[in-house]
């Protein structure tokens, strides 16, 4: 998982700092399904118990 994205989800699911990543990546939802992965921005989310960034990822990667 992208290391600033999960860290923003993981810190009280902050969604304008998503947005702000997203600004400098706009990519990075896109690439995160080329790699292998063991845990995805959404995994974390969701670990984190952030409903509201959660719904917010899968609004912007359905």
């Amino acid at each position: 998982m992208d290391q600033k994205l999960g860290k923003a989800a993981q810190a009280g699911g902050d969604i304008d700092n998503m947005y702000a990543i997203l600004t400098l990546d706009p990519l990075l939802l896109e690439t995160i399904n080329q790699n292998p992965f063991s845990q995805t921005p959404l995994h974390g989310v969701v670990l984190a118990d952030q409903a509201s960034f959660t719904v917010e990822l899968l609004n912007l990667k359905p």
